[in-house]
């Protein structure tokens, strides 16, 4: 069995638990809210988002960095103790401020009734979680990858559990899905406490912070740009057209962003090693970056059209008819998230050569690229306009990332299939929005046969050899990987 499938391990498994557990809850939120109110929980989510930045300043990065330097006890449990300690006091600050300031913060961003409780609710779940970050980066560094899933998974089984109890036997709505993740972030840290914290952790080095800091600092405004593009959509929504729109681009938004949870982050996991053990033969580093990035833009295609194809039918099983229109945005969206997963492996060579400053600059670049996009686009097309200012956005940057890793790092990517592919790709989809016969089965069964003929005629007319090749190992590999589960 190959490196390739062999490294997507517990971790990747755990992570996507961890990040799945708002699209597990999307059929509770389109039945037990309406669009209004989702759309006003999309929002306070995005305030929640820009905490993740603050509390802490993101000092875990740091943290794992550093953890590799000396592997001397009294230093690792020192690092530890400075970063969780570090960690609470500036989170308790920004925690404070949030409580204090929660009426002209809920006012700025959602201006609703029971806006500050809200902004209050969302504030401590996410300190909470935040705390938990430098324990669970521990169980990563020190590869208890078990502990690592099933702190994850108990995360995600009471934090499902407590929401379903408020939401629907509660009926407390928005109030009800933020009281839920309370109670899973709390039991997670807890747990964390009990197992993992030792009292020779508490320990604190002002120079060990510094280094830490010196080391993440540079990383918040590659992380605010991060959070314009990805939330700025919303706000924009929300101020030129309604909160109901909102609710409804973000339920489709939200079924988009199934590919990066599934697909590029599980993907980039494994090729980042893969790609950095070869960095002492350069002309063979070329070569895998070019092959990867071929084999893994077919994949993302490949799922992002299947999500496309079939979300129509997704939504209507999934939500209320109040949020049929939201798989208007899926392809676009999706599209967007196939750009921005391919550019996960286009700037492998950036970190390559270590010209790090050039991601910096191409995501303010396309912070304030998206911004301008929204702001125009949303005010004409509605949430179809901040679809297209997200996928828009994300090419810009892919675009850039380009320039800059042949600059630094000549790979020389095949940009005519990748272009073809994706023309393919459009193609397959307008014609498949074209079915719209009355019988939801036939619809389902005719779009998949014309699924399967497309990725067919992907393989034999995109793909080299070696790349058909390389498809038939893996498939081979994912049934003994089906074969040795069957025999334990």
């Amino acid at each position: 069995m190959s490196k390739f499938i062999k490294n997507i391990s517990l971790y990747s498994f755990g992570s996507i638990l961890n990040k799945s557990i708002q699209f597990l809850l999307l059929p509770l939120y389109t039945h037990f809210l309406t669009p209004t109110d989702y759309g006003i929980l999309e929002l306070t989510y995005l305030y929640g988002a820009l905490l993740v930045i603050f509390y802490g300043f993101i000092i875990e990065n740091g943290y794992v960095r550093l953890y590799f330097d000396k592997k001397e006890s009294l230093y690792r449990d020192t690092l530890f103790g400075t970063a969780f300690i570090f960690k609470i006091v500036v989170g308790l600050g920004f925690l404070s401020i949030s409580f204090l300031f929660s009426d002209a913060i809920s006012i700025a961003i959602i201006d609703v009734e029971n806006g500050a409780l809200f902004i209050q609710l969302i504030s401590l779940s996410v300190f909470i979680k935040a705390i938990a970050e430098i324990p669970l980066k521990t169980l990563i560094v020190e590869k208890r990858a078990l502990r690592y899933l099933i702190n994850n998974s108990l995360f995600v089984l009471v934090s499902l559990s407590s929401t379903v109890y408020f939401v629907v036997f509660m009926e407390l709505g928005i109030e009800g899905v933020l009281y839920g993740q309370i109670v899973g972030s709390t039991t997670q840290f807890i747990i964390l406490v009990l197992t993992e914290l030792k009292w020779r952790y508490f320990r604190f080095s002002i120079s060990y912070l510094s280094e830490m800091l010196y080391f993440s600092i540079f990383l918040i405004p590659t992380s605010l740009a991060s959070f314009i593009t990805y939330w700025s959509n919303r706000y924009f929504l929300q101020e030129h057209s309604s909160l109901e729109d909102v609710g409804i681009f973000s339920l489709g938004y939200k079924i988009a962003s199934i590919i990066p949870i599934l697909i590029t982050g599980p993907i980039k996991k494994v090729v980042g090693p893969e790609i950095y053990g070869l960095i002492d033969n350069p002309e063979e580093c070329k070569n895998k970056i070019r092959h990867f990035t071929s084999i893994i833009l077919f994949f993302l295609l490949f799922f992002g059209l299947s999500l496309s194809m079939f979300s129509k039918e997704l939504v209507f099983f999934m939500a209320s008819t109040e949020f049929a229109s939201s798989y208007e945005v899926v392809f676009i969206l999706s599209m967007g998230y196939v750009m921005i997963g391919i550019a996960g492996i286009v700037v492998l060579p950036i970190n390559i050569t270590k010209k790090t400053w050039l991601i910096t600059i191409t995501w303010i670049l396309g912070s304030l690229l998206n911004v301008l996009l929204n702001y125009y686009l949303i005010d004409v097309y509605g949430k179809e306009g901040a679809a297209y200012a997200t996928f828009l956005t994300f090419l810009f940057i892919l675009t850039l990332y380009f320039v800059f890793s042949e600059r630094v790092y000549r790979v020389g990517f095949e940009y005519k299939k990748y272009i073809s592919l994706v023309l393919f790709t459009g193609i397959i989809y307008y014609i498949s929005s074209l079915i719209k016969l009355e019988s939801i089965v036939l619809n389902i069964l005719i779009k998949f046969f014309l699924l399967v003929t497309s990725i067919l005629i992907i393989v034999k007319v995109f793909l080299n050899l070696k790349e058909k090749a390389f498809l038939i190992t893996k498939v081979n590999s994912l049934f003994s990987i089906k074969k040795m589960f069957k025999t334990k």
